[in-house]
């Protein structure tokens, strides 16, 4: 999907840390596809700010077709820069999020040196006019690059750990934005943060004389996720407390920098309003259907659904049951539930070709697969089927209901939009 001209002003957010291993790329990526997720028509840039080498490819393993440093090049040679130039050099991944990426390995390349802060700050003033969003995920120094980055940035993310060195390197980041004039809206981020550690939470507030914005635990599953290329703020709270307090970090920012508004130009008033393909029901209750060819697994969800109530806000409903991928597409039109929880392997249509044919019909439906497969390769394809969470049947209980509400929690922004 390529981009298309526009007249935006996006809001630049910048990612840093002087110490390697802080998570930074993590916090970075996660954030890009978390804004993306609360506000589904914003577009989102995610920047690997390394000419040299990027970590922010690996991350979701996607291979740079071009990467910044060879824009970084074309902005050097006076090149103008227009939509069709832009869209040479960056990627859409699965999750919508756009990347421009760093080189794939270590390069070095002389003709870079002439690429000044003023070539950042010109990359920069492009993007912004046409992504609402860019999260610039700034090297392990303060170098010229960075310092245009931060510049242009309405937030400043300083990451750091519960470590000595981590600290202290933070104390010194935290310095020079100060000494910059560059310290207003920082949002300090304590990652990797164990509470049996000698250094708590607090004693990070008084060294570094900052509040701190969001504290993310450290977390098995997310280092799981991460080894597997997978979006670790997709996954439930139940699975990974990290991704739990990586949506705080996005619902403080997104709530604080709402998407700006497009410019309309003159020649569009006037246009008549597109009708939306349908309109999603407006309930006081979560709307579940449940989808298995075996009867006695869906009796079981059922009843796990209705033990997990009472640790819910919101009331559950199963308004609808189907026994094979086919059933639950025609189903799914008739009904238009909140929530799917359905299995993979079913005859005919499977679960994931049904998720796959759902989303793209009524994306405000939020799916949960509930099947025996455990493997990545599964929930990577169920991610690219666009299937909000993933349960394995062997950790089936009353807290199925949590992640019902979870899923129906992260979809109002789905929802409002096919609301008329």
């Amino acid at each position: 999907m390529a981009i298309q001209g526009t007249s935006l002003n996006g809001h630049v957010i910048t990612v840093l840390g002087l110490k390697g291993g802080v998570g930074k790329t993590t916090i970075a990526v996660n954030l890009g596809i978390g804004l993306a997720n609360k506000y589904p028509d914003a577009r989102v840039l995610v920047v690997d700010g390394n000419l040299f080498t990027g970590d922010v490819g690996p991350m979701l393993n996607i291979r740079p077709r071009r990467n910044i440093g060879e824009f970084a090049e074309l902005v050097a040679s006076d090149e103008q820069l227009d939509t069709d130039t832009i869209n040479q050099f960056i990627q859409q991944h699965e999750s919508k999020v756009f990347f421009l990426l760093g080189p794939q390995y270590a390069e070095y390349n002389p003709e870079l040196h002439a690429f000044t802060s003023d070539s950042m700050g010109r990359i920069i003033d492009e993007l912004k006019r046409h992504f609402h969003y860019i999260i610039i995920d700034c090297g392990s120094t303060l170098d010229r690059l960075a310092a245009a980055a931060i510049r242009a940035s309405v937030a400043r993310i300083v990451v750091t750990t519960p470590s000595i060195l981590s600290l202290k390197d933070t104390k010194i980041l935290l310095s020079e934005l100060d000494a910059a004039e560059q310290a207003d809206d920082i949002f300090i981020v304590l990652n990797q943060y164990d509470p049996r550690d000698p250094i708590k939470e607090e004693q990070v507030k008084r060294y570094l004389n900052q509040p701190v914005s969001v504290t993310i635990p450290i977390d098995l599953n997310a280092r799981e996720a991460i080894r597997k290329a997978l979006p670790l703020i997709n996954m439930s709270t139940r699975q990974s407390p990290a991704a739990a307090a990586l949506r705080q970090l996005v619902d403080r920012l997104g709530e604080k920098f709402k998407p700006p508004v497009r410019i309309i130009q003159p020649s569009e008033l006037g246009t008549k309003m597109l009708r939306l393909p349908y309109s999603h029901p407006n309930r006081n209750y979560i709307s579940v259907m449940l989808v298995d060819d075996q009867d006695n697994m869906k009796e079981m969800i059922s009843t796990m659904l209705e033990l997990g109530q009472e640790q819910v806000k919101t009331l559950l409903k199963i308004e609808g049951l189907a026994a094979s991928g086919e059933e639950a597409v025609k189903k799914a039109e008739e009904l238009i539930p909140d929530v799917i929880l359905m299995d993979i392997n079913m005859p005919g249509m499977d679960g994931l070709q049904a998720a796959k044919a759902i989303q793209a019909k009524f994306p405000s439906i939020g799916i949960i697969m509930v099947t025996v497969h455990e493997s990545p390769e599964y929930w990577r394809e169920a991610i690219k089927a666009g299937v909000a969470d993933f349960i394995p049947k062997t950790t089936l209980g009353p807290h199925i209901a949590t992640s019902v509400e979870e899923v129906y929690n992260r979809y109002i922004p789905h929802r409002t939009r096919y609301q008329q």
